[in-house]
């Protein structure tokens, strides 16, 4: 009877001390509270501490850094997901070409030491981001949930060809010395995915083009393809 009893109370005592250290805190109990990031991006493969997560047709505010590191309020770019769908290779623009991954490695779009997702597939992601300042692009990288694995797009032979730097510098230049009304913009950006299918994790940056500023923060979108 004395062991039987101990027994029912170690149980009890036992189940009293996980009861205690499951239940939420009073702060956690508040419908409000609002959920800690670091807890949340563990579950996304490729994740940055810098990220800003927003559902797809939502915009995040991404700041672009100048070429001492000082952040630049005016240079702050709005992007959102507009859409996304999924066609075949043929229907993407001509002359598109693979990306260099050094380049997007270098700007921080993506991390060399990820899995890469062959550039060869004939099944292509269409990604339409839309930018509050029709003078930024966007520099882009899809992860897929599955393994972490990334696509880098298909991008102009020109993008980051010095020459074709040149002349955008020479363009910007230009036109701040004459203001335009900025106006919205958009860009589309393809992926080439095989057959994968699933959720993908779209991150992109502003890339102003001119090989001056750069941005160590991106905006996420979670899709299902």
């Amino acid at each position: 009877m004395r062991l039987r009893r101990c027994a029912i109370a170690g149980v009890s005592i036992v189940g009293l001390v996980a009861w205690g250290l499951a239940a939420p805190s009073g702060a956690d109990r508040s419908p409000r509270a609002v959920p800690n990031p670091l807890t949340l991006y563990p579950r996304r493969p490729g994740a940055k501490y810098l990220d800003i997560e927003v559902a797809p047709g939502q915009s995040a505010r991404v700041p672009i850094l100048g070429m001492l590191g000082s952040v630049d309020p005016s240079l702050a770019s709005s992007l959102t997901l507009k859409s996304w769908r999924v066609v075949q290779r043929r229907e993407t623009p001509v002359g598109l070409v693979p990306a260099d991954r050094a380049v997007y490695e270098a700007g921080s779009v993506a991390e060399g030491f990820a899995p890469w997702i062959s550039d060869r597939g004939q099944r292509v992601l269409q990604v339409v981001v839309g930018t509050d300042n029709d003078r930024v692009q966007v520099a882009c990288a899809a992860t897929a949930a599955s393994d972490g694995a990334v696509a880098l797009p298909l991008d102009p032979p020109e993008r980051f060809n010095p020459d074709a730097i040149n002349k955008s510098m020479d363009s910007a230049l230009a036109a701040n010395a004459t203001p335009s009304p900025i106006r919205p913009g958009i860009d589309r950006v393809y992926f080439p995915i095989g057959l994968r299918t699933g959720r993908f994790y779209i991150a992109c940056m502003p890339d102003v083009g001119i090989g001056q500023f750069y941005s160590t923060v991106r905006a996420v979108w979670g899709i299902d393809v």
